[in-house]
């Protein structure tokens, strides 16, 4: 007879009722895959639209940050964020699948050191990227942050390189030499860094092989979502599953970019974009691209 046949139904139940803060780290999974970014890009969609297949299960908060700014927290608290092994089991045994976790933290991409932090503790998951035309992405940001008055920097200033580094460039450089110090303005000014996508990618896939990284572009994304989430099951090993499609999230109302501005992010970008075509060996119509 085993231990398990001894304990009653009744104090398993229980058991199963415990607060997360008092049962074992261990007895939670980590994740199997996580959503790396890119901000503006999609991210929230994409999680909340991939949870709901049967044998996927969202973390406790939609977006964690573990491996950004809560690393100092440690794994175990990481883990608590995620569903129980138990439940994992459970669902292999019931529905001839195991459910696998995963979370969505957009920061991640950008951050200098998320990639090493990653990859030393979970070294075989599944990353995936959303990556958004950059003019899009950098306009759509700035609204973000005027929007909760992150952010009094004028149009003119927060895309101009020189201001951008003038802001960030000292912080950036605190990052490197301590890996526990949080930068505000890297989070949150940087409005045409977090365009160029090559040089973030080249960080991952120095650490990661190219196929544990899907990278889809954000407009296919939205054209096509059954698809794009086909893909994305694929790409977990998941079974098939018609996805019932929830409406888009997170999206912010705001003037249209005029199209001097438009031209001029554009221009920025176009070398970035290049680099960025030739490391994916694919090209996404951004602006003529």
């Amino acid at each position: 007879m085993s231990i398990k046949t001894l304990v009653p139904r009744a104090l398993k139940v229980q058991l199963r009722r415990l607060p997360r803060y008092l049962r074992p780290a261990k007895a939670y999974v980590l994740p199997h895959y996580l959503i790396i970014g890119v901000q503006k890009g999609g991210t929230t969609s994409l999680d909340i639209n991939l949870a709901r297949h049967p044998f996927v299960r969202r973390s406790l908060l939609q977006e964690v940050h573990y491996f950004d700014y809560n690393h100092q927290r440690g794994p175990n608290w990481y883990r608590r964020h995620f569903h129980t092994r138990a439940e994992a089991e459970r669902s292999r045994r019931e529905q001839g699948h195991l459910a696998i976790s995963g979370e969505s933290s957009p920061y991640y991409i950008f951050h200098p050191h998320v990639p090493a932090r990653v990859h030393e503790l979970l070294p075989e998951v599944r990353l995936i990227a959303l990556l958004r035309n950059p003019v899009d992405r950098a306009y759509s940001h700035y609204h973000h942050e005027r929007r909760f008055d992150w952010d009094d920097a004028t149009v003119e200033q927060a895309f101009d390189p020189v201001f951008e580094e003038q802001r960030v460039g000292p912080e950036l450089k605190r990052m490197l030499d301590d890996p526990g110090y949080y930068s505000y303005a890297h989070q949150h000014y940087t409005y045409l860094s977090r365009g160029r996508y090559a040089e973030q990618l080249e960080r991952w896939f120095s650490l990661f092989p190219r196929e544990r990284l899907l990278i889809l572009s954000s407009e296919a994304f939205y054209a096509d979502m059954s698809g794009a989430l086909k893909r994305v099951s694929e790409f977990l090993d998941l079974p098939p599953f018609d996805f019932p499609l929830a409406e888009k999230r997170n999206t912010n109302v705001y003037s249209r970019i005029d199209p001097e501005t438009r031209a001029r992010l554009a221009a920025y970008y176009r070398p970035h974009n290049e680099a960025l075509f030739e490391l994916l060996g694919e090209r996404f119509d951004w602006d003529g691209a």
